[in-house]
């Protein structure tokens, strides 16, 4: 949320960052729905009355009312008399697992700050939503949120950007160093590129960045901060869009966080997190990505929870825990040393190569998957299984002096 006395000085430099829009989905536990899922439009509309009573909405923005138009997939929704933006609550009359979606919109969760902080005198962040949401009658988590950082005033241009995308001249890594092998395309207009996107807005994505100039976006739809627009030399933001299993982890790095105070850094960290600009041929971060590096904080880095092809994690899974091969490795050391094990895994990968013949069914599969899973960077996609595992097991491994904690391969 922006104002003029933030920007008064129009040729100054500026980072600014901050959540453009959220959906949370919170759906309520067995428990909460007990014997009666025939009622779940009963209990659906009670729960949708206290989400508004949490979140204060009938106080700053008048009576709940039935909407016409809901969230994709959803059949009941409602607004306020009084919120000018799209904002809903809704939820299917009849699928109960698809809970009750809190959408703002990005101009809805503006007006909803302003008003809030106006009548309160104190303001309101994601954070603060999420945690007055979070209640153990239902689970709750992100599905969608909005991460922007605006440049105000820096030397920044978005046709800048895609052409020395284009030419090779910029590259995109990860806080690792991966590099990221993301489609690259743009809306042009006389092939000067007006708004860049990197990555896909598809259903199966998890994150996409948006660059664009906001200035111009503002100015030319008269938007809600046109008078910011018009106060400043330049304003390009940088908007990263995270969904699905990359939204549901930063449910709970958010809600971990310590204070409100801490979100902004957070939110820098991840926007650079996936989406570092590098300038090949310096071997440098560029301005605008070394800005949020300087500015962010450290947090726990996202994983993909879900990676392509479940069969193949499952497999990398059993190897780990059930398969009896770190058993096996275990018993050869403890008889005849760990020069015995380094035979073994020899033997076995001499085996492997010479002797063994894949059967028709890991064909097909090969043949289903391959051109899926070859895109990505396998360092890092196994780095993301081992991580998934470590995860679904951390309840039941338990941390004590006589057993270290899990040491990082990529410190080795």
């Amino acid at each position: 949320m922006y104002n003029l006395t933030d920007l008064q000085n129009s040729d100054k430099q500026s980072l600014h960052v901050n959540t453009d829009e959220i959906s949370i989905v919170i759906q309520p536990t067995a428990e909460t729905i007990g014997e009666y899922p025939s009622h779940w439009q009963q209990i659906a509309q009670e729960l949708t009355e206290i989400i508004a009573k949490k979140l204060s909405l009938p106080l700053l923005c008048g009576m709940m009312q039935l909407e016409k138009m809901a969230p994709k997939g959803y059949t009941t929704a409602y607004g306020f008399e009084n919120m000018p933006y799209f904002f809903r609550i809704a939820f299917h009359d009849h699928y109960i697992n698809m809970g009750i979606i809190v959408k703002f919109s990005a101009s809805a969760l503006s007006f909803y700050q302003q008003i809030f902080q106006e009548f309160y005198n104190e303001p309101i962040e994601v954070y603060d939503i999420l945690q007055r949401l979070n209640e153990p009658d239902w689970d709750m988590h992100l599905s969608r949120i909005d991460f922007c950082a605006d440049y105000f005033n820096f030397p920044l241009s978005v046709n800048d950007i895609y052409q020395n995308l284009k030419k090779n001249k910029f590259t995109i890594v990860t806080s690792k160093g991966k590099k990221r092998h993301s489609k690259t395309s743009a809306i042009e207009i006389n092939r000067e590129a007006k708004t860049v996107t990197i990555g896909s807005r598809g259903k199966g994505t998890n994150s996409f960045l948006k660059i664009y100039d906001k200035k111009a976006e503002q100015l030319e739809n008269n938007g809600r901060y046109a008078q910011v627009a018009q106060n400043v030399e330049s304003w390009i933001r940088f908007e990263v869009t995270y969904k699905k299993e990359y939204a549901r982890q930063l449910t709970k790095l958010i809600l971990e966080l310590p204070s409100r105070d801490s979100l902004q850094q957070f939110i820098a960290n991840k926007i650079v997190e996936k989406y570092c600009l590098v300038d090949i041929e310096s071997n440098r971060i560029t301005e605008y990505s070394q800005s949020l590096l300087d500015f962010s904080s450290y947090s726990l880095p996202l994983t993909l929870l879900s990676p392509r092809n479940n069969e193949l994690i499952q497999t990398v899974h059993y190897m780990l825990k059930g398969s009896g091969f770190f058993p096996l490795l275990r018993k050869v050391e403890e008889i005849w040393g760990v020069n015995a094990v380094t035979i073994l895994i020899k033997r076995l990968l001499f085996e492997y190569e010479f002797n063994y013949v894949p059967n028709p069914d890991l064909n097909i599969w090969l043949k289903k998957n391959l051109l899926e899973l070859q895109v990505l960077d396998f360092e890092e996609y196994l780095e993301s299984i081992i991580e998934i595992f470590y995860k679904k097991n951390a309840s039941s491994s338990k941390v004590t002096a006589k057993k270290p904690r899990r040491k990082d391969a990529n410190k080795l």
